[in-house]
């Protein structure tokens, strides 16, 4: 159990959230705040995941320039990174700046193969892909030919399966379907 004194955590302007799978959500006021928590967490040995800060994100973006090849821009971390996108010419070429495309499908962790983040940021119990037991998939000692168990919905397929129910609801959350009334 997390040890954060709830004077503590709105001295910190932070906001807690139970989750209906039972984990804590924290969302902190400010990146400060945010690195203090992730420290606190970690002294206390806590499983936890968190996601990418703005500012450790780079800013890229497609450009497309008249006959000639499409050109991906990656920009490090800026406050006027914003400011491309209102370049118009480049070099006696018109140019369009577009953000780059969002993909349709869901992250999935590597380490604890739960879905909606990644494991650059998971620091949770390994989980195989294949058997679901508390190791990493590299070092599965169960042979190739043995039945696979979902960690997420503990049926008999792969946790990294698209048909898996647990997937399409994360990917109906994440990006739900449009419907328009009449």
């Amino acid at each position: 159990m997390i040890n954060l004194k709830l004077e503590e955590a709105e001295g910190r302007k932070q906001k807690m959230k139970i989750l209906a799978n039972g984990e804590i959500k924290i969302l902190t006021g400010d990146e400060h705040h945010f690195r203090r928590t992730i420290k606190e967490l970690e002294e206390q040995k806590v499983e936890y995941h968190r996601y990418q800060l703005k500012t450790e994100k780079s800013f890229g973006c497609d450009q497309t320039i008249v006959r000639l090849p499409l050109f991906f821009v990656d920009l490090e971390p800026q406050a006027n990174n914003k400011d491309i996108y209102d370049i118009k010419n480049l070099c006696y070429h018109i140019i369009k700046v577009e953000p780059p495309r969002k993909n349709k499908e869901v992250p999935q962790c590597k380490n604890c193969q739960i879905f909606c983040h990644t494991q650059n940021y998971c620091f949770k119990t390994p989980k195989c892909v294949k058997c679901s037991e508390g190791h990493t998939s590299l070092n599965c000692p169960k042979s190739k030919k043995s039945k696979a168990k979902c960690t997420n919905c503990s049926e008999g397929h792969t946790a990294k399966w698209k048909g898996c129910i647990i997937y399409k609801n994360a990917l109906e959350k994440a990006h739900p379907i449009k419907t328009t009334a009449i």
